[in-house]
């Protein structure tokens, strides 16, 4: 095999002098570096193109996140790169079809369960998530979890009235180091208690607007390449489904007041826990409907927090949070892969529950059948 491909190389063996190697050789050589400019030219170059505007989005934010002072990051540069990753191209919550059909927000989202909802030749991308901690046992490999961030012990030092101002030292010093060293493609703040809702005063709506925006920014700075969203506060969950058109249109007034908010973040997580108001399944649909169309009015994924549980429900005046019918909670999974605007979900349980307890309701029983028929390793 050597000797037949030397032989071809040498143009046919004995008749060929050394000279004429020698020339052969030489050419192949000019040809080979001639090779190499035009991949430098043609790859390598356009490669470092594209991955300046990348740098520049980073020094943006200020840098990289181990030099962080714990300044807050100031100058919109947490708006910035929230709506530069808006233009990044979809890898989540996408219809892969024509213009027309992508109607949800492209965003670099990763990780989560790789679901699939086919529509004729329309193929829509959805990833599944839970927070849950079943007494230290996780759901398994199949649903990976989404990191989550509460107040106490991370914005402020325990037993810190939640209403004061962002510790921001805190934050730097306890909080963003325990994610630096692994950051998570996606982090939730679970921050319930700035009010920005219609109950407040413009003033006092300003004064919480600014600590989310400090607090967000310092996030952003810590952890540059990790998407942020904010449970519940966009839009406000509205469970009021028979409310009087003149409520609703307040209700839509507030949360387009707070885009400036949204504008600093990366992904919408609603919150569309079943309440009595919403117990049977078609209210729950109407009431599903109207909080995802207000979250996809701020042009970012939308991926909703569920719950398998009643959210309210209290017989005999105790707490016991009953498990939602096996059919309904199929029917909001389904309803959710199948929604344009939806990019994913959450599944949220207590803390403190049972492992046991758990997999024998009707909503996990629900879960794992829809697994099966939708979703695969993602």
């Amino acid at each position: 095999m050597i000797r037949c491909i030397g032989s071809l190389d040498d143009g046919g063996g004995s008749d060929v002098g050394p000279s004429e190697r020698v020339r052969r050789r030489t050419g192949a050589t000019v040809a080979a570096r001639v090779g190499v400019l035009l991949f430098m030219v043609l790859v390598a170059v356009p490669i470092q193109l594209v991955a300046v505007p990348n740098e520049t989005v980073a020094a943006s934010v200020g840098g990289n996140a181990d030099e962080s002072d714990g300044a807050p990051l100031g100058d919109g540069g947490d708006v910035r790169l929230a709506q530069s990753r808006v233009a990044q191209p979809p890898s989540i919550g996408s219809w892969q079809g024509s213009d027309t059909q992508t109607r949800a927000a492209t965003t670099a989202m990763t990780g989560g369960l790789l679901c699939r909802s086919k529509s004729g030749d329309v193929t829509k991308i959805f990833r599944l998530f839970h927070i849950m901690n079943l007494n230290g046992r996780d759901v398994g490999p199949f649903i990976p979890r989404m990191p989550m961030v509460g107040t106490s012990g991370c914005i402020h030092p325990k037993g810190t009235p939640p209403h004061v101002d962002p510790d921001l030292g805190y934050v730097e010093r306890n909080c963003i180091p325990k994610y630096r060293r692994n950051p998570p493609p996606i982090l939730v703040l679970d921050i319930e208690h700035w009010r920005v809702d219609e109950g407040v005063s413009e003033a006092e709506r300003q004064i919480s607007m600014d600590k989310f925006r400090r607090t967000i920014g310092l996030f952003r700075r810590g952890l540059p390449q990790t998407e942020i969203g904010l449970y519940r506060i966009l839009p406000r969950r509205f469970h009021w489904i028979d409310a009087s058109p003149r409520r609703k249109e307040k209700w839509r007034r507030v949360n387009e007041r707070n885009r400036e908010l949204a504008d600093m973040l990366d992904v919408i997580f609603p919150s569309l826990y079943v309440k009595k108001e919403v117990e049977a399944i078609d209210d729950w649909l109407r009431y599903a409907e109207e909080n995802i169309a207000e979250a996809a009015k701020y042009g970012k994924p939308v991926v909703p927090f569920i719950w398998g549980r009643y959210y309210d429900r209290t017989p005999s005046g105790k707490k016991s949070n009953p498990s939602v019918p096996y059919s309904d909670w199929h029917a909001q999974l389904e309803y959710l892969l199948d929604h344009p605007d939806v990019s994913g979900a959450i599944m949220w349980d207590w803390y403190a529950n049972d492992w046991d307890r758990t997999r024998t309701t009707e909503y996990w029983r629900a879960t794992e059948d829809f697994i099966r028929e939708h979703c695969g390793a993602g």
